[in-house]
C-alpha cells in the first residue's frame, strides 16, 4: 500500500468535514415507501450498512429484508421496530450519523463522539520518540474508511527477522467508529513483509482486556486520553512481541493440525474440517516454506485472513487475534482474553 501517514490524514479530515448528526426520537422513527429514513429532522437516504443495523432493531432477518421491496421493508420495518426497539431497550432519543445527505449509522446520544482525525493524533502521541515527529518512519499496512475507521501503521525503526529474509515490522492498529456504534480499540499490530500478512495483539493491563468504551457524561478530552494512555500500552508491547517472534520460529510443533484446531478453539471459533484442510494449505504455501513451528503456525492463520477478503470483516480480525493468540504462550496468561498480560509496564 503506497499511502502515505499526509494521504490519511486528509481522507479524515474530508471525512470528518462531511459528517453530520441529527437527533430522533425512537418512536418516530420510520421508513418510506421508497426506501429513506423518516424523522423530524427530514428524509434520508440509507447506507446498505445503516439500514441492516435496523433491520435487526426490529427483529427482522437480514437476508429476508433485503430481499424484499422497499414498500414492503417498510410495511414490515414500521409495523415491528417500536415493538422490539422497546424490547431492546434501545435510547429513547438516538443520534442519527450522516454523511453526506446518507445515514450511515446509528447511536445513543449520552456520549460524546470523536473525529477519525483526533483518534489518529491522539493514538500517535505516546509512539516511541521520534516516530511521531518523522512521517516517513510510518508505512500503512491497512487503512479503510467505509462504514469505519481501520488503519494499521508499522514502522521500519521497529522491525525484526524471524528467519533470514523475513521482516516482520510492528506499530498499531486502530478500529473506530466515528458514528459511536462501538468503543475505539487500539491493538499492537505486526506485519510480516514478505506476504503482508498481518497479527493483532490485544492489549491488557492489571487483568483486563482494554477497549476504549464511551459512556455516560464525559468530555471529550477525557475519552481522547484514555485512546493515549491505551495507545501507549500497546506501543510499549510491540518490542517484547518482536522479540518473542523468534522464540516461535525456533519452537517446533509434532501436530500442526492439532496445534492449528486449539488456538481457533480457544479464540472462540468452530474450525471445520474445510477450515482446517484451509489453514493446513496455508502452512505449505507460504513464500519462504514451512518449518514446522509454532511462528509457521501464526503464519497459517493470518495467510487465511488475508486471502479471504469476501468475508465478514469481524471473521477476519478474529482470525488476526487469533494468529496473535500465539504471542501469549510465552507470557503470563490474562485471565479475560488469554493474551500479553504485563504487570509492570515502563
Amino acid at each position: 500500500m503506497n499511502l502515505t501517514l499526509a494521504d490519511i490524514r486528509n481522507a479524515l479530515a474530508e471525512r470528518d468535514g462531511n459528517r453530520s448528526f441529527l437527533m430522533a426520537r425512537r418512536d418516530e422513527v420510520r421508513l418510506s415507501d421508497d426506501g429513506r429514513l423518516v424523522t423530524s429532522g427530514g428524509r434520508h437516504a440509507l447506507s446498505d450498512k445503516s439500514r441492516v443495523w435496523l433491520a435487526r432493531q426490529a427483529g427482522i432477518p437480514v437476508h429476508f429484508f433485503r430481499e424484499l421491496s422497499a414498500d414492503l421493508q417498510a410495511v414490515l420495518f414500521n409495523r415491528l421496530f417500536p415493538l422490539s426497539a422497546s424490547a431492546r431497550e434501545l435510547p429513547d432519543e438516538l443520534r442519527v450519523s450522516l454523511q453526506g445527505e446518507v445515514v450511515v449509522g446509528f447511536s445513543g446520544g449520552q456520549f460524546p463522539l470523536l473525529s477519525n482525525l483526533k483518534v489518529l493524533e491522539a493514538a500517535l502521541d505516546t509512539a516511541p520518540p521520534g516516530l511521531k515527529e518523522n512521517e516517513n518512519a510510518f508505512e500503512v499496512g491497512h487503512f479503510e474508511l467505509n462504514g469505519r475507521f481501520g488503519l494499521s501503521l508499522v514502522s521500519r525503526d521497529l522491525s525484526a527477522e524471524p528467519r533470514v529474509g523475513d521482516v516482520v515490522r510492528a506499530g498499531i492498529d486502530i478500529d473506530h467508529s466515528d458514528a459511536g456504534e462501538r468503543g475505539t480499540q487500539i491493538s499492537s499490530y505486526f506485519l510480516r513483509l514478505v506476504c503482508r500478512n498481518g497479527m493483532l495483539a490485544r492489549v491488557c493491563e492489571h487483568g483486563e482486556a482494554l477497549r476504549v468504551r464511551r459512556g455516560g457524561p464525559e468530555s471529550h478530552e477525557s475519552v481522547l486520553n484514555r485512546i493515549r494512555h491505551l495507545a501507549g500500552l500497546a506501543w510499549t508491547d510491540l518490542s517484547g512481541g518482536l522479540r518473542l517472534l523468534r522464540v516461535l520460529s525456533q519452537e517446533t510443533v509434532d501436530d500442526p493440525e492439532a496445534v492449528l484446531e486449539k488456538i481457533i478453539r480457544d479464540h472462540g471459533l468452530a474450525p471445520s474440517r474445510k477450515f482446517l484442510r484451509q489453514l493446513l494449505q496455508a502452512l505449505s504455501q507460504d513464500e519462504l516454506g514451512n518449518g514446522g513451528t509454532l511462528y509457521d503456525a501464526l503464519n497459517a492463520i493470518s495467510r487465511v485472513e488475508t486471502h479471504s477478503a469476501s468475508r465478514p470483516l469481524a471473521w477476519r480480525r478474529c482470525l488476526l487475534f487469533a494468529s496473535g493468540e500465539i504471542l501469549r504462550e510465552r507470557f503470563e496468561r490474562c485471565p479475560q482474553c488469554r493474551s500479553i498480560l504485563r504487570r509492570h509496564r515502563t
